[in-house]
């Protein structure tokens, strides 16, 4: 497709501003300096230059990157459920700080909320991970009988316990052949990559039949197999030592709920995606994202398992969790966190 205009055009000008009106300063500082730090990273890690005007234009495009919200979306007297957007950290680990002026953490966002509220984050602790490019609930616990059962329950869940049921919405690349199907493949660390991951074996399962060889919806395998973590490269050292050494077990049922033609502005606009629920079985380092692609059908907007650099986010949303507590806490539902736009095949908005 032709280049867009360029930023200082006042169409395109205009269209930022209108976008952006009425999203807080904080924000746009925080998105803002993201930006800059992420495309200095790609110009010092010597990617090549049309890569980096492919992510440049995406700003300008799909401002939709600079919008984001941290809100507190149910609480319990063990539990709050807090909404993560997308590209944004928990919070800092052990000797790990702000990588570039005005980032912004979950942790900070949620103690920000707190100034203006009840809400305890004194004591507040995750019960379990989100990855960085991942939105949607997480849940954090507010007392330490709280934490000592998410924990217990969290453990139990990995080895494909019901105590805790999570779902997930994303798009996918291509349209699947299948309406649902359970795709069983052990997953260990990538030796070519410090930062991902593969499957070792492959036992997709279809009411008991195999499926066809999956389509190829790579976008740019060379992208792939050369660029880091989301959209930050290079991997962290952190991201090396979480990795399993041996394959696990992962089991994820996939459920396809539309299948539709991408309406973002961008390189991709027109192709086929589809919307599916995701419920992984097990939990295992981006469990998700490895069987969608090794289905043939990798998420919109994965750099790693894609090599797609146009679309402004990872379109991977964890939409609801259900945990069980001794008082009988109810799952939650946040509101929608995927926010890319695309029509259905009989053009009816998804």
């Amino acid at each position: 497709p032709a280049a867009p205009e360029p930023l200082g055009t006042s169409p395109q000008r205009a269209k930022l501003r209108e976008a952006l009106s009425g999203v807080p300063l904080c924000e746009l500082g925080h998105r803002g300096g993201q930006a800059r730090y992420l495309l200095t990273n790609l110009v010092a890690a010597g990617c090549p230059q049309h890569e980096v005007e492919i992510v440049r234009w995406s700003f300008l495009l799909q401002p939709e990157y600079f919008r984001r919200k941290v809100e507190v979306v149910y609480e319990t007297p063990h539990f709050v459920f807090a909404h993560k957007p997308f590209d944004i950290q928990i919070g800092h680990g052990k000797g790990q700080s702000a990588r570039y002026v005005g980032e912004l953490t979950l942790e900070e966002v949620l103690h920000g909320l707190a100034d203006a509220s009840d809400l305890p984050t004194a004591m507040l602790k995750r019960c379990h991970n989100l990855d960085f490019a991942t939105s949607g609930v997480l849940m954090m616990a507010k007392t330490q009988e709280g934490l000592s059962a998410a924990s217990k329950a969290f453990d139990h869940a990995r080895c494909g316990s019901t105590t805790i049921r999570k779902e997930y919405t994303a798009l996918v690349l291509g349209w699947p052949a299948w309406d649902e199907v359970t795709l069983d493949a052990p997953i260990e660390g990538d030796p070519a990559s410090d930062f991902k991951m593969r499957t070792v074996t492959v036992k997709e399962r279809l009411d008991g039949e195999g499926l066809d060889a999956p389509a190829d919806n790579m976008i740019d395998a060379a992208v792939a197999a050369r660029w880091g973590p989301s959209r930050m490269p290079p991997a962290p050292k952190w991201d090396r030592d979480g990795r399993a050494a041996k394959p696990r077990e992962a089991v994820t049922n996939a459920v396809v709920l539309n299948r539709g033609h991408l309406a973002l502005s961008g390189p991709l606009h027109g192709r086929k995606v589809a919307l599916v629920k995701l419920r992984p079985i097990t939990g295992r380092r981006h469990q998700l994202r490895v069987h969608l692609a090794t289905a043939g059908h990798p998420l919109l907007g994965d750099v790693a398992y894609a090599g797609d650099i146009s679309t402004h986010r990872l379109c991977l949303h964890a939409s609801a969790i259900t945990f069980s507590h001794g008082s009988g806490e109810p799952g939650v539902l946040p509101p929608d966190g995927l926010r890319i736009a695309t029509h259905s095949a009989d053009s009816t908005p998804l």
